[in-house]
């Protein structure tokens, strides 16, 4: 992926959110809406450039002993991506579907893109995070190149 590798234990607000997660999931998902065509190829390209630049959306968790997690992106996976077919007011059950869904914590990432295609000129993306590694705030926060 990158020269960047995390190997560091969990912060406590991290650990937290964790934690949590156990008991009810801490995703929350970040909607665009995309007008125009749009190529499945140029989106995995993107979700890779953006992974490469924040080494936090290719952690997965590694438990270390009874009560001790780090982040790990060692044998870190690319973000996957999911493609649906469904109508312009259906992004609003499938962003539900993945705020309930488990992120996969000891395969990583913490992260998943959905493309909800509506029609060819128009789609939502729905970005789902879990909670420990981003907040909705920092989520939907433009990045300058």
């Amino acid at each position: 992926m990158d020269d960047i590798m995390i190997d560091r234990r969990l912060s406590p607000s991290e650990n937290l959110w964790w934690v949590l997660d156990q008991e009810c999931r801490c995703n929350f998902v970040i909607r665009s809406g995309i007008t125009g065509p749009t190529r499945e190829e140029v989106l995995r390209q993107g979700l890779k450039a953006v992974q490469v630049r924040h080494p936090m959306l290719r952690v997965r968790v590694e438990r270390d002993g009874w009560n001790s997690l780090s982040f790990q992106t060692h044998g870190a996976q690319g973000i996957p991506l999911r493609i649906e077919e469904a109508p312009p007011n259906a992004w609003i059950k499938q962003a539900e579907k993945e705020l309930h869904e488990e992120l996969p914590v000891k395969d990583g990432p913490l992260v998943r893109c959905t493309l909800v295609r509506h029609t060819d000129e128009d789609h939502t993306v729905l970005i789902a995070f879990h909670h420990a590694i981003l907040d909705a705030i920092s989520g939907s926060f433009p990045m300058a190149p």
